[in-house]
């Protein structure tokens, strides 16, 4: 089996000043973090938790 890498996450941390342009903003929005590829010409995608999600978004 392939080994896929981890998702990203999100982290908090202190907000950097307002005039610190080496920085952007990321809003946290509740939703689905997944990882999808095609192989074969079919989308695979899995959960952070490595569970599919080919059936929830058919």
């Amino acid at each position: 089996m392939v080994r896929l890498p981890a998702p990203m996450l999100a982290t908090p941390g202190p907000a950097p000043a307002d005039d610190d342009t080496r920085y952007a903003y990321e809003w946290t929005y509740n939703g689905i973090r997944c990882l999808a590829w095609i192989s074969d010409g079919v989308c695979h995608m899995i959960s952070r938790n490595g569970n599919s999600l080919n059936a929830a978004f058919p």
